[in-house]
């Protein structure tokens, strides 16, 4: 391990951070949890905003479902993490306040994206405060359907294409 003159912060020899000088950016663990989360939150948030929406809601929810799976595989998990942070330290801390915001800026894009996308093929999404909600869960329950595998009797495909077209009709009127 070398200590850099400059900063006084150690590396080691095959060129990795020390510990050390991970927590001189991050408080801790919990801190290190939220901001993957919140930078997970960003990056979904970036591509709901670049699908297009003149193909109609079922095609747009058809994109998210396969991209949604593949971050779900990546970040999902850490969800527990983001709860137990919550109970032990709440939102006071600057990390869940920046994952707050990164939270709402994925929702505020999620639901333009479904807004959009239902009134370009000539419907409505239903404007009721749970929808975010349940599309969230919707798309987590079936990206872990996806992840681990669990519908065996048809391709994945089908099941994708199956559920966007079931979770379009379930949030629109």
């Amino acid at each position: 391990m070398d200590v850099l003159p400059e900063s006084g912060q150690e590396r080691h020899r095959d060129g990795t951070t020390s510990t050390g000088l991970i927590y001189q950016y991050f408080v801790d663990k919990q801190d290190i949890f939220a901001a993957l989360l919140s930078e997970s939150q960003l990056e979904m948030a970036d591509f709901v905003n670049s699908l297009p929406r003149e193909q109609g809601l079922s095609a747009l929810l058809e994109s998210m479902i396969s991209e949604f799976a593949r971050h779900w595989a990546r970040v999902g998990r850490l969800t527990t993490t983001w709860r137990d942070i919550e109970g032990m330290a709440g939102s006071d801390r600057e990390s869940m306040r920046e994952l707050h915001a990164s939270v709402a800026i994925y929702n505020s894009a999620l639901i333009r994206a479904l807004t959009e996308s239902a009134a370009a093929e000539g419907s409505r999404s239903i404007d009721d405060p749970a929808l975010i909600h349940l599309v969230l869960s919707g798309l987590k329950g079936l990206s872990d359907t996806i992840v681990i595998n669990i519908a065996k009797e048809v391709t994945p495909e089908y099941f994708v294409s199956f559920s966007a077209r079931a979770l379009a009709r379930s949030i629109t009127e």
